[in-house]
């Protein structure tokens, strides 16, 4: 009586202060039963607790026990329930964990501090109702709420209900799929890609009343084809109406996954897979791709083909065509001209290899697949070696610049003919913000389509898929092409790309640098780099980035870019005597590089003086009559980790791929009859180490930031792995983008063994985290797909542990812009 004007219904909603705690089951049950006191016959509400609090933890405390409570306490089952089948346990009486009000603030307070608190509420429910949480967490993925502690929870009850299977199971996979289909599809799709639960992917989805349609509907990938190959033989769905269906809508995304599904299910060698395919059913696919030709890009088509060409030794009764409009990639580059054609005639491309239009013209004839008697045919083309184990990884930056991101290139004009465009070599411009402002007359900025086919032919150097010398042909054929050619432009914008990345070079790891440095000088080499250009992209600007690289100290990794670059055009000096002039003062080039460095004042002897002091380029013809000295041969250099002259293969582990013979580097002749080493071959180095593949990947990149974290706290005490673990993890974050997620995370799954946690977490933090924050998203889900609590909570110690290295010395924040954004990367983070 003496407090009956007290609001007893909002008592709840005012503990939320600072200060209040509830400790213990002994303080809940005081202020519950205080409660029923004030509310006799009423059910104590259920909304102050699961609204927004400041004070997190007393809203912790209260819940943990209130979701334990009977309904007459607290009764959660008109707070947004979700359907639950009946054969599943549904857990407390009171509806807690069938409610999505209790999930959303339960997930949005899972946070740093609050993280302990509502696991073990978590844990709870996993022990008395798994079913109910799986389907919750799969409710809960599309609002984006605690996604590290849904997938936690996730990797736990999955198995249980889609690959053990309980008496439930099959009626709370309906609900999943009912309630969230996108989520059903993604947990097929992992299971899918794994070796042992493919099979079973396929079954359940079969069995699930209207998934079967969603997944072939959904964009392509690989349980869509592997569902799409076993309904065809259950006579659910034509294989090849889908296909095309597919093709129509996804175009190249489409035929890459194709591609990639056939071969998984086609004999490799004498590699066998455990389902393989029919003949029938290669040829249908095969020739629904090539029948899509004209939607596809000429890189697309060349996949198709080259696949075909592979595909007759496997079903040697069918007669794979190959389109003589869509060339496959050269195995070797032309052999070059003799040295006095250098001196005397303008090189002369090789014929063109005409590739396929990306729109064909009507009525164009498209060869199809088409079974006929076993009769002989040409070998196929050669492979792309595949990448060994060390092989250099791509440089993130070629994908997804780190900075500031190029909205896309210009377009460059073609290359003028030699002598017909004098170059001066003239100082660089200062590095822009963003894109290159657009100048009168220049033409439009590429489209996103050409950036992206830019940047899918640059991976392929950086994987290993193509050689540096491939790469520079496809260049040189696209270049011929007219310039309103959809060829023409892709040229562009991997010229523009190219040069947009310049400075940003000095943040790629070594072996990037000498993959770049060779093709950045086999394109000028090659004269693909336009002499003309308003643009950024200029001869002038090529040259002076070798120059400023070969001023940098010879330990440098920016010198190595810089020779490499070098050594691909050194026939081409006589023609730049400006570049020859500047080159000649380099003392550390005259000491180390002898010969080279001898060749340049030969040059320069040689000219005459209207030449030797010119600003601008020459012309072969110029040169004609002129006794110029022969290049010299590459210099040997042990201290090269790029062109090592011996190289010793380390044994593999037993999980390991196999190591590549040892032997030479790769060689090609110059057209001075010399031997020009590329680094396009990647080699072993001797007795790698963890330490040495940090490094090779990008670890010290920011030597700034990273003298930061160099803290003896910090050091990693956790046993490193094998060189080849560590090269390949480089290779899959230097290669990591939305699209391929899956797949890395399915790679890295494979690789990484538990003792190796702290130094991936180390290696993710560290070397990745600080620096690219525009791929904080991409490494999460990464982290997501590979599904593995203790890595992420190993990754996640490993922030706190960098943050505390950072404000031990905060006051060097004031006055420094790096620490301030290593600070704010890792918050972001």
């Amino acid at each position: 009586r003496e407090y009956s004007d007290v609001r007893w219904d909002l008592v709840l909603d005012h503990m939320d202060q600072a200060g209040v705690s509830v400790p213990d089951r002994a303080a809940f049950e005081f202020i519950v039963d205080t409660l029923k006191l004030a509310l006799p016959g009423k059910a104590l509400p259920t909304g102050p607790l699961l609204k927004e609090w400041s004070n997190v933890s007393a809203q912790h405390q209260l819940l943990q026990h209130a979701l334990q409570s009977p309904p007459q306490t607290f009764d959660f089952r008109s707070c947004s329930p979700f359907e639950v089948p009946k054969e599943c346990s549904r857990g407390p009486e009171n509806g807690a964990w069938c409610s999505l009000d209790v999930w959303r603030v339960l997930l949005k307070t899972s946070g740093t501090d609050g993280y302990a608190a509502v696991r073990s509420m978590f844990d709870v429910a996993l022990k008395a109702c798994p079913e109910v949480v799986l389907i919750g967490a799969c409710r809960m993925v599309p609002e984006g709420h605690g996604q590290l502690l849904t997938g936690e929870l996730l990797a736990e009850v999955v198995p249980r209900c889609f690959i053990q299977g309980t008496p439930a199971a099959p009626a709370v996979r309906e609900v999943v799929f009912k309630s969230a289909p996108g989520v059903c599809i993604a947990i097929l799709s992992n299971m899918a890609t794994r070796q042992g639960t493919s099979v079973k992917a396929v079954e359940l989805t079969l069995s699930i009343p209207g998934l079967l349609r969603a997944v072939l509907d959904d964009k392509p990938g690989h349980l869509s084809f592997e569902v799409a190959e076993a309904a065809s033989e259950q006579k659910q769905c034509s294989l090849p109406a889908w296909m095309s269906k597919q093709l129509s809508k996804y175009g190249d995304r489409a035929a890459l996954g194709c591609v990639k599904f056939l071969r998984s299910r086609v004999q490799n060698g004498t590699q066998k897979p455990q389902r393989p395919l029919s003949s029938g059913q290669v040829v249908a696919l095969v020739a629904c791709m090539q029948d899509a030709a004209g939607q596809l890009s000429p890189e697309t088509n060349r996949m198709v083909q080259q696949f075909a060409s592979q595909a007759q030794a496997v079903y040697p009764e069918m007669s794979f065509a190959t389109s003589p409009a869509i060339p496959a990639a050269p195995s070797a580059p032309p052999a070059a001209p003799p040295p006095a054609l250098v001196a005397q005639a303008p090189r002369q491309p090789p014929a063109p290899l005409q590739p396929a239009s990306p729109t064909a013209p009507s009525g164009a004839h498209v060869p199809k697949v088409a079974p006929t008697a076993a009769t002989p045919h040409a070998p196929p083309p050669s492979q792309p070696p595949s990448p060994p184990a060390g092989a250099p990884p791509s440089p993130p930056a070629m994908s997804q610049p780190p900075s500031h991101p190029p909205t896309g290139p210009p377009s460059a004009p073609a290359p003028s003919p030699k002598g017909a465009a004098q170059v001066p070599l003239q100082p660089p411009p200062e590095a822009p913000q963003g894109p290159p402002p657009a100048l009168p007359g220049t033409p439009p900025v590429a489209d996103q389509a050409l950036q992206d086919t830019a940047n899918r032919l640059f991976a392929t150097v950086f994987t290993g898929d193509r050689t540096v010398q491939e790469l520079v042909e496809i260049c040189k054929e696209y270049a011929r092409q007219p310039p309103d050619s959809q060829e023409h432009k892709i040229y562009n914008a991997m010229i523009e790309i190219l040069f947009a990345e310049c400075k940003i070079f000095p943040k790629y790891g070594p072996k990037e640098l000498s993959i770049t440095g060779e093709l950045f000088g086999s394109l000028i080499w090659h004269d693909l780099v336009p002499s003309n250009n308003v643009t950024t992209a200029s001869l002038s600007l090529a040259l002076r980035c070798v120059l400023e690289a070969l001023r940098r100290e010879k330990v440098s990794k920016m010198f190595r870019f810089g020779l490499l670059a070098l050594e691909q055009f050194l026939p081409k000096l006589p023609e730049l005597p400006p570049l020859c002039r500047m080159l000649q003062p380099l003392q550390h080039l005259k000491a180390d590089y002898p010969t080279y460095h001898q060749y340049i004042v030969d040059i320069l002897e040689a000219l005459p003086k209207e030449f030797r002091e010119s600003s601008q380029t020459l012309s072969p013809e110029q040169l004609k009559g002129l006794n110029l000295p022969k290049p010299p041969a590459i210099v040997q250099d042990s201290s090269d980790v790029a062109r090592p002259s011996s190289p010793a293969v380390p044994p593999a582990p037993p999980q390991a791929p196999p190591p590549q013979p040892a032997g030479s580097a790769a060689e090609d002749a110059s057209p001075g009859g010399q031997k020009f080493r590329r680094s396009g071959s990647p080699v072993h180095p001797p007795q790698a180490s963890a330490s040495s593949v940090l490094n090779a990947h990008g670890f010290n990149s920011s030597p700034q930031l990273d003298n930061l974290l160099n803290d003896p706290d910090l050091q990693p005490s956790a046993p490193q792995p094998p060189a080849w673990i560590g090269n390949q993890i480089g290779q899959v974050f230097n290669a990591l983008v939305k699209d391929n997620v899956e797949d890395k995370a399915e790679t890295v799954r494979g690789i990484l063994t538990p003792e190796y946690h702290d130094w991936f977490a180390m290696y993710l933090v560290k070397s990745r985290v600080s620096k690219e924050v525009n791929l904080h998203n991409t490494y999460i889900e990464f982290l997501e797909r590979i599904g593995n609590s203790t890595l992420i909570n190993v990754v996640t110690n490993t922030t706190y542990d960098c943050l505390r290295v950072l404000l031990k010395s905060v006051d060097e924040a004031v006055v420094s812009t790096l620490h301030r954004t290593g600070l704010k990367n890792f918050g972001f983070w």
